[in-house]
């Protein structure tokens, strides 16, 4: 047996992996947009170290238990002033001399952060809602990246919203795999992912047509959907969470790659 001092300390890296593949996705994305200078790397080095606070500080708000909290808060208050030094460090050069423009991309990220974080504080990070937000608060992170590689305004703010679509529609595929298991599913509850994917290419072959996005850009959507629809027609419940996790990370990439591709 383990004593008291022979005890693993905890981690604190986040645990929702998901969100990694999320984050990961949509920060590659903002940085292969246009040029990516050291300023841009930097912003995505700082928003992985904002990132990495969510863990210590659900552990202070006792998240992650009462046990956890006892053992681990003065451990979780070091690691979270870590970071905000280690962030600081990090974000005055990445900011320094920023353009007006430049420093506008950050209002979308930050006004998600805070609705993720209220909805965190509510304890409905867990709901629809608060999935959803995750998805699109994970997708700005493309915003400040994008705009200091020097994308343009109007091309970052629409790798936005396509990636944000995207990743929301990958968390409902999720979500409805999940009802799915449950007795008493609703035809809604089995197709709604599927629904959201066409309604997706829908608006995207809409501005395709309209000349306002590129016919690549607008198959971003495409490899998602066709997850969704493959969930849909063949749902298979000994399929495992985490394979099903890696396959609609693959498929959220590509889509995103196709937006990238578009956009240039």
């Amino acid at each position: 047996m383990l004593t008291d001092r022979a005890k693993p300390r905890p981690s604190l890296l986040p645990r929702e992996h998901g969100a990694y593949a999320q984050l990961g996705i949509a920060l590659l994305a903002g940085l292969c947009l246009a040029r990516p200078g050291v300023r841009a790397v930097l912003q995505g080095l700082l928003t992985v170290l904002v990132f990495l606070t969510s863990e210590p500080l659900m552990v202070l708000l006792g998240r992650r238990g009462a046990e956890l909290r006892r053992q681990a808060s003065r451990q979780a208050g070091t690691r979270l002033g870590q970071l905000g030094v280690v962030a600081l460090l990090v974000a005055i050069p990445a900011w320094a001399g920023a353009t007006p423009v430049q420093f506008a991309s950050l209002i979308a990220p930050i006004l998600l952060a805070l609705g993720l974080f209220t909805l965190f504080l509510a304890k409905r990070e867990h709901t629809p809602l608060g999935e959803g937000a995750t998805a699109w608060a994970m997708a700005s992170a493309a915003c400040p990246v994008a705009f200091l590689a020097e994308a343009t305004p109007l091309k970052g703010f629409q790798l936005f919203f396509l990636l944000g679509a995207v990743l929301f529609v990958g968390m409902t595929v999720v979500r409805g795999h999940l009802l799915s298991l449950k007795p008493g599913m609703t035809f809604w509850s089995r197709s709604h992912p599927a629904l959201l994917g066409f309604l997706l290419l829908a608006a995207t072959t809409a501005l395709a047509l309209t000349h306002r996005l590129s016919w690549m850009a607008a198959l971003c959507g495409l490899p998602i959907t066709g997850m969704a629809l493959e969930v849909w027609i063949r749902p298979r419940p000994s399929r495992p969470l985490k394979q099903l996790g890696w396959l609609l990370a693959a498929a959220s990439a590509l889509g995103a790659a196709l937006a990238v591709a578009g956009l240039r």
